[in-house]
């Protein structure tokens, strides 16, 4: 909340996921203060996160290869 609410303003949407510091008492209510949304993800959501999806492409490929040590890799 140091870096976030102080940016924040009327109208800004924040997005929060399951990660526990956005669990901590306070943070939603400083967050609201501001004037800004608040939107939670679901508890699984990767079709909301490119990282999770370039992780299954590249588990997907490194499968294919059957590459099963680091100088395979």
């Amino acid at each position: 909340t140091d870096t976030l609410v102080p940016v924040l303003k009327q109208g800004d949407t924040v997005h929060l996921d399951h990660l526990q510091s956005h669990k901590v008492v306070g943070v939603r209510a400083a967050i609201k203060a501001t004037g800004a949304r608040l939107l939670s993800l679901p508890a699984s959501s990767p079709d909301f996160n490119p990282l999770e999806q370039a992780c299954s492409k590249l588990k997907a490929l490194l499968r294919t290869a059957a590459a099963r040590t680091v100088p395979d890799l």
